[in-house]
């Protein structure tokens, strides 16, 4: 491994050399002219000063079979359970936890993206907040392993200066692109970060991307709760889609519904919903030591509370982050807030995403995309090759708080 990480790091630099890039020229970029603060260094290689954040500079290195191994190594590092446990149990002097989130959640993510989607058809990008003085292609010391005696090392590192990072998936003739997996490196909470840079990372990307390919018009993914939040503070209001049309039809018909109408009315997914209460039924019986007089009273009303909560399941397969705050302990009440909330959202920014009916919010069967407003219309079709990183799966919700979300590639790449 350390070989194959020596010979990568040499390659990666030789490649990057002037010498070598204008020897073999750079290729002209369709949008080259659109962002006067963007800089290509070469065909795999883009970066922007932040003018806000002296100091401190945007890259974005394109995946090849060259730094695909080190990159690799490099975000298994930031998901060691040693390093991860560290930045977790980092706290200030008044006993605050320096970061609030877990980096295992933007790491994990961003390792499957390099782990699952195929660089042979797709663009797959490492977009990066650094400190570094200039843009540079990845180098790993030999020794980078998780430990801080390892990752702190060399100041002058690759990874020690890198301080927030995440992927961009698109290939170059899809009109789409796939922001996953941003996140703190925890070198850059052991070495301090600015607050509230996601954005300008998200930005530069949707700049990069525009850059490469004009044509492009949307950034569609599944985020957690609180980049929702950031992007829907950060943007105009029609500049995000929330949720899909599926979901909205799903509200819209149940919402009001009682269990005897959807008996009456769909016969077919109130016998599945019957068939899972029974399952969940006969496993809290088998807990119970009861005698057989008992035994049909205490079944037939375990079976109607879970007939009930699995109905309730059914209106609301999504929940809220931190719904559980607002009514504590009344699972029924908070599949009614997380009902309300995501139509209030959907309402709002009124979804331009549909599943073709396959799914209330996985992307990877296929997608259809209609704008009315700007007259797009965008047909994806599962295994269609120039949009097959969407049917890896990695890109669907991951959690039941998740749901998908399109952005304005455009009024993003603006935001900053």
């Amino acid at each position: 491994m350390k070989k194959i990480l020596l010979l990568c790091a040499v390659l990666e630099t030789f490649l990057s050399t002037p010498v070598f890039s204008s020897a073999i020229g750079i290729t002209p970029d369709p949008g080259q002219h659109i962002f006067q603060n963007v800089t290509k260094i070469d065909d795999g290689l883009y970066t922007s000063p932040m003018t806000d954040q002296p100091g401190l500079r945007l890259v974005m290195e394109k995946i090849t079979g060259f730094n695909i191994v080190a990159w690799k190594k490099y975000l298994e590092v930031q998901n060691a359970p040693r390093v991860v446990g560290a930045v977790k149990s980092l706290v200030t002097g008044t006993g605050k936890h320096v970061q609030k989130g877990n980096i295992s959640d933007g790491s994990g993510y961003a390792l499957r993206v390099l782990n699952s989607v195929s660089i042979e058809s797709n663009e797959v990008w490492m977009a990066y907040i650094t400190s570094d003085s200039t843009a540079r292609h990845i180098t790993l010391p030999i020794d980078y392993q998780a430990g801080r005696e390892y990752m702190f090392r060399d100041k002058s590192s690759f990874p020690y200066n890198l301080k927030m990072y995440m992927t961009v998936t698109s290939s170059p003739n899809a009109l789409l692109t796939s922001h996953l997996g941003i996140t703190v490196s925890a070198e850059g909470v052991f070495t301090g970060r600015p607050k509230g840079v996601s954005v300008d990372l998200h930005a530069f990307a949707a700049k990069v991307m525009l850059i490469r390919n004009p044509k492009r018009r949307f950034m569609v993914n599944a985020p957690v709760e609180a980049m929702t939040q950031i992007l829907t503070k950060a943007l105009p209001s029609d500049s995000l889609s929330m949720g899909t049309r599926e979901m909205q039809d799903h509200i819209k018909k149940y919402d009001y519904m009682e269990l005897s109408e959807l008996k009456e009315q769909h016969p077919e997914i109130y016998q599945k919903i019957l068939e899972k209460s029974k399952q969940e039924t006969d496993r809290e019986m088998e807990k119970l030591s009861i005698n057989e007089a008992e035994r049909k009273g205490v079944y037939d009303r375990l079976l109607q509370k879970n007939l009930h909560e699995s109905f309730e399941e059914f209106k609301t397969p999504w929940n809220w982050d931190n719904v559980h705050k607002e009514a504590p302990g009344d699972l029924e009440m908070q599949r009614i807030l997380s009902r309300e909330k995501m139509h209030k959202r959907m309402s709002d920014h009124p979804p331009i995403i549909s599943t073709q009916g396959k799914s209330l919010t996985s992307m990877s069967h296929g997608i259809t995309i209609s704008h009315p407003a700007s007259q797009f219309h965008l047909e994806v079709k599962k295994g269609d090759k120039d949009y097959n990183w969407l049917s890896t799966r990695v890109f669907d919700p991951a959690t039941s708080a998740q749901h998908p979300i399109a952005v304005d590639l455009n009024k993003l790449a603006h935001s900053k």
